[in-house]
């Protein structure tokens, strides 16, 4: 598991409580990957995280900016 605070190089993710993301890292995430009905992983990733919301309301929030973002290679 990635500890929480090596996350925090991402603007607005060190504010997100550690037990959002350790929920998040060993829960969530890997219950959506098992609830995929083929091997190739199909998730909605809006659907998924609107209804996490009640779980990890700070983490969904800090998703929301970045959801649309486009990542280059010379940003990673």
């Amino acid at each position: 598991m990635v500890p929480p605070n090596e996350l925090c190089g991402i603007p607005g993710l060190g504010l997100v409580p550690d037990q959002e993301i350790r929920l998040y890292i060993q829960n969530l995430g890997p219950a959506a990957l098992k609830s995929s009905p083929t091997e190739a992983i199909k998730i909605n990733i809006e659907y998924f995280w609107d209804s996490a919301f009640e779980a990890v309301p700070n983490l969904v929030g800090c998703t929301r900016r970045y959801i649309d973002a486009t990542v280059r290679f010379a940003d990673a």
